[in-house]
């Protein structure tokens, strides 16, 4: 990475974080602003540290205006996208239980872990008042699944998983892309605008080496950008 931790997370581990400064780094911060946008410059971007929580969209999250007049519908429904989350959930593996809870829809589920004793004492409390308390839907698989062992709790996740059993696109998607021979991966590669044809719609994606500082562009007939995630990736 060819950067230097910041002295409150001096640790190792925090690699794929926010934690660094990087030399040469085209982000900066406002005057007295201490807020911090996390960059990982490594392959798989947030998926190799976020916390695995696999939630999808519920029919109203994709409708808020027609409600309340807030915000602004969706061109496309739940129902329309419901299959893809069936199709997604299925290969990378997501535990959770089927609840039948309208702003969190139920999925394509592997078995939750037992309840440890805090969770135990939490959930009897939570049953007494009648507050809802039902297990985290996290794409962490307990159960074997497409070669990869069923998570063994070692704790470890925001380190990476040496097992592959939380979902990381680096160990889960990218390797069987490769396999393909159909996959070319940029890397040192910093997105900088999204081109447009006469016609309105997106037609190339506009980048910098980092390592010549080049621009240069990449085509193709359709886009996927993985907006305000850390370092988004577009995919042709």
């Amino acid at each position: 990475m060819g950067g230097t931790l910041r002295g409150e997370e001096a640790d190792e581990f925090m690699a794929p974080n926010g934690a660094w400064e990087i030399d040469g780094e085209p982000y900066v911060l406002a005057l007295g602003s201490r807020f911090r946008w996390f960059r990982s410059r490594i392959v798989g971007g947030r998926t190799n540290h976020w916390g695995r929580v696999a939630l999808r969209f519920s029919a109203m999250d994709f409708k808020p205006r027609s409600p309340d007049g807030v915000g602004d519908d969706w061109p496309i429904s739940y129902e329309e996208l419901a299959p893809y989350y069936d199709k997604v959930e299925s290969y990378i593996g997501v535990f959770g239980s089927k609840e039948n809870i309208a702003s969190s829809p139920d999925g394509i589920f592997q078995p939750p872990p037992l309840n440890r004793c805090t969770e135990t004492i939490l959930k009897k409390a939570c049953d007494k008042v009648k507050v809802l308390c039902v297990p985290a839907r996290m794409a962490i698989i307990t159960q074997p699944l497409n070669g990869r062992p069923a998570c063994h709790y070692c704790g470890q996740c925001s380190r990476g998983c040496k097992s592959a059993s939380n979902f990381s696109s680096i160990q889960v998607l990218i390797p069987p892309a490769l396999a393909t021979g159909h996959l070319a991966m940029i890397t040192n590669a910093m997105a900088r605008e999204i081109l447009v044809g006469k016609n309105g719609e997106a037609e190339a994606v506009s980048y910098i080496d980092r390592t010549t500082k080049a621009e240069k562009q990449v085509r193709a007939r359709s886009f996927v950008v993985a907006a305000s995630t850390c370092e988004s990736r577009a995919c042709c």
